[in-house]
């Protein structure tokens, strides 16, 4: 009963921080944006969306080869360049903060903006850390004297990375 009790108050304050939060929702998602399987999706009788040994869904992969793109880059005096870009079954979220260019958008502001990157990123999850490292620091034009650099990805082959750096103290 009582694991119940905090089961329903988890629930209850995760609806209310939800709620006050941003809106990071996109409400128009770019139409070849790749989107996070549910695992129950494949199944031994449905091989159309099944990927394939390369990873490639059988066509359906979007312009990038990722659903989710996390990104955190700190510089000395709290400056920071942070992405947040999920693409879900059940909608998109992305967020884009550049204290250096003065950026902070969430939602649609912020994917059109970001669409713009993540088009030219052409890594995929057998890349080696340091190539997507180099490639995105170039596409998204950031500064090498970094503290710091954490990138989560999660491919569209089901496959998650983590690509972490520091630099200059």
């Amino acid at each position: 009963m009582k694991m119940l009790k905090m089961f329903l108050m988890s629930i209850g304050l995760i609806t209310i921080l939800a709620a006050c939060g941003g809106n990071d929702n996109v409400d128009e998602p770019p139409a070849d944006a790749p989107v996070e399987e549910d695992d129950t999706m494949f199944d031994d009788n449905d091989d159309a969306a099944a990927p394939d040994e390369t990873g490639d869904t059988n066509g359906e992969e979007g312009s990038y080869a990722f659903t989710s793109f996390d990104l955190d880059v700190e510089y000395q005096d709290n400056q920071e360049v942070d992405v947040d870009y999920e693409s879900e079954q059940d909608g998109m979220e992305a967020k884009y903060r550049n204290d250096f260019e003065g950026i902070d958008l969430e939602g649609d502001e912020a994917m059109q903006e970001l669409e713009a990157y993540f088009t030219q990123l052409d890594f995929d999850s057998a890349a080696a850390d340091e190539e997507v490292i180099d490639q995105v620091m170039s596409v998204f034009n950031l500064d090498p004297s970094y503290t710091e650099f954490e990138l989560e990805v999660d491919f569209a082959d089901g496959t998650v990375k983590e690509y972490k750096a520091q630099g200059n103290q």
